[in-house]
């Protein structure tokens, strides 16, 4: 399709990642460029953008459009499509020969076409939380990445457009939704001192203009599923 120039490419030879422990010591580690093969590293919104970009002249994009209903035959399968305007919204049915969800874990055509999500997600015991950062770790240029990593408990900064990734395990994952995430966050990072590096980090997911916290859940099929069902399993950071 020819998107591969489109999507592009962040990374940087001058790129330094470190291994770091809450009291700030760092040594250096193997960085993205020091990987065998020359791997591209790339954000999700650049391979969206990028097939838009280049699929938009040649198919129909719709927006605002969710299935409600799925109907098999023979000849295809009936979908009934309702699309919201401003604050009308219709329903219209229309029939089409392959439905192919791709709309993610909890995906609305899987739960249409083979029953509700908790026959098929399964808890993990993990969060990840997500964000951009306004300022990067002092000591660092913004090319450089960092880890940070416990039993249990870790915090990346990727050398692409300064992200920060934390993940940790918990045995109560709504309790990590009734407090602040950044109160989550030093939960689950301590009770030890957060000390400079995390303390920075933290403090900077919460003052990001938007944030990700979630927790990564397994999707499986039960025996007996269609094949052609989406089934598959989603890891902490990907």
């Amino acid at each position: 399709m020819d998107v591969l120039d489109a999507i592009g490419n962040w990374d940087d030879p001058t790129t330094v990642n470190y291994d770091v422990d809450r009291h700030g010591r760092r040594r250096r580690t193997p960085a993205f460029p020091d990987v065998p093969g020359s791997p591209r590293l790339v954000l999700r919104g650049d391979v969206e953008s990028a097939f838009h970009d280049t699929v938009a002249p040649h198919t129909e994009i719709r927006y605002g459009t969710t299935p409600t209903a799925l109907q098999e035959h023979t000849g295809g399968v009936d979908v009934t499509l309702r699309t919201t305007t401003g604050q009308e919204a219709t329903e219209t049915t229309e029939r089409f020969d392959l439905v192919v969800g791709a709309d993610g874990l909890r995906s609305t055509i899987r739960r249409l076409a083979f029953g509700p999500d908790p026959r098929y997600m399964k808890p993990m015991n993990h969060i990840i939380a997500t964000a951009f950062l306004k300022e990067q770790v002092p000591g660092l240029r913004p090319q450089d990445g960092l880890t940070f990593s416990e039993p249990g408990r870790s915090a990346w900064v990727f050398p692409i457009a300064n992200r920060v990734l934390f993940n940790y395990r918990t045995r109560d994952e709504d309790a990590q939704f009734s407090r602040p995430p950044a109160e989550s966050l030093r939960r689950a990072f301590g009770p030890e001192p957060t000390g400079p590096v995390l303390d920075h980090l933290i403090g900077q997911f919460e003052k990001a203009d938007d944030f990700l916290l979630t927790p990564p859940t397994r999707s499986s099929c039960p025996p007996g599923t269609p094949t052609a069902s989406s089934c598959s399993e989603t890891l902490p950071g990907a």
